[in-house]
């Protein structure tokens, strides 16, 4: 396995509550759990147990990978259910699960048998708080169909996904994840795949309160994808920076896609290998505002639109004293067609059938 970067402990700010206004039904009665799992270059699993404490009766449900069935004995207080697994998954989170995993560590799990970390589904409730998933070979966190995930002063960091994405997935009708003062960084190897956080199928994703998306690496987009119809959020001086991909490396949106970027947050220093948008890509019917002195600053494409590209009928407002700012758009390598739009290019198909740029 490569050598790893370290990771600084989180330190939740002063005047931050400790559980990050996780969802009201996670204030009823979760349990606190602690989680230590620790992964070998092997592709076995060294240590493992988890502890919880506190709760209402059964308040956490999970089902564990087979890696993981020799250290059982130390899971204690939860409900092991071999039901809900999610296929590939280390630890599944299930069924009415109501938990806050504090001050926990999961590290170092390089398997090819294991596609993603902690997943989340059914109604499951879950806020990781304090806690750092790093230097994993599969995607961090997952979250399906209703769950609900607050990540809080945690580090999602140098994990290398071989399915969707290095960090985060949310995907399916009401599956949430909101994260406040965290770092999200990954790597994700497959093809047409995002680094850093991937929102689809109905899925939001609400990233607040100076969250970083950082140094993410993906074979499409680099910092976000939005699909269909999910939504995304920014809102809080966050930063999507210094993130690469082939196209739209800090963030991209397709479909009939939901996205916000407010609050002083900056899309920033991110670099399209070869494709549009340095900065930001959307296309179809996604609709866009950057807003409330927000930034798209010094990205740079392959081609057209090294802050912002729009294709299709997407929407896209620019208001409340933001910018897009000092962006620069790149030349095809084979000359074949002018290169427009450093900062933005916008797009509309024309009765004769092809693109045309204003």
């Amino acid at each position: 396995m490569a050598q790893r970067t370290p990771v600084a402990a989180a330190v939740v700010p002063a005047g931050v509550p400790l559980d990050s206004d996780p969802p009201s039904s996670a204030r009823i009665s979760p349990a606190m759990c602690d989680i230590s799992i620790t992964g070998t270059s092997t592709g076995n699993i060294s240590a493992a147990s988890m502890v919880c404490t506190g709760g209402s009766a059964a308040a956490v449900t999970v089902a564990v990978h087979e890696l993981l069935t020799d250290f059982q004995p130390d899971f204690a207080c939860v409900v092991l259910e071999d039901g809900c697994v999610i296929p590939g998954c280390l630890l599944t989170f299930c069924g009415a699960t109501s938990a806050v995993i504090t001050d926990s560590s999961i590290e170092g799990v390089d398997s090819m048998y294991v596609d993603a970390v902690v997943c989340v589904s059914d109604a499951a409730v879950l806020t990781l708080q304090r806690t750092n998933v790093t230097h994993n070979t599969a995607t961090a966190l997952v979250a399906r169909a209703h769950a609900r995930v607050v990540v809080a002063a945690s580090h999602i960091a140098f994990n290398l996904g071989h399915a969707d994405s290095g960090s985060v997935l949310a995907d399916g009708d009401a599956a949430s994840i909101d994260s406040a003062h965290s770092m999200l960084v990954g790597t994700a190897t497959k093809p047409l795949t995002v680094g850093g956080v991937i929102v689809q199928h109905n899925a939001s994703v609400t990233i607040t309160r100076k969250s970083q998306i950082l140094n993410n690496t993906g074979d499409a987009g680099g910092g976000v994808a939005v699909f269909d119809d999910a939504k995304l959020v920014l809102n809080g001086g966050n930063r999507v920076c210094y993130n690469t991909g082939y196209a739209g490396a800090g963030l991209t949106a397709y479909g009939r896609a939901d996205v916000r970027i407010t609050g002083a947050s900056s899309v920033c220093s991110n670099t399209a290998t070869q494709g549009q948008g340095g900065g930001v890509l959307v296309g179809d019917e996604v609709s866009l505002t950057i807003t409330g002195g927000s930034s798209v600053c010094g990205n740079v494409a392959g081609s057209d639109g090294g802050g912002v590209a729009v294709l299709g009928r997407a929407e896209v407002t620019i208001s409340g004293a933001s910018n897009v700012c000092n962006n620069t758009a790149g030349n095809p390598d084979d000359g074949s067609y002018p290169i427009m739009g450093g900062g933005l290019a916008l797009y509309g198909w024309s009765h004769y059938g092809y693109y045309q740029w204003w």
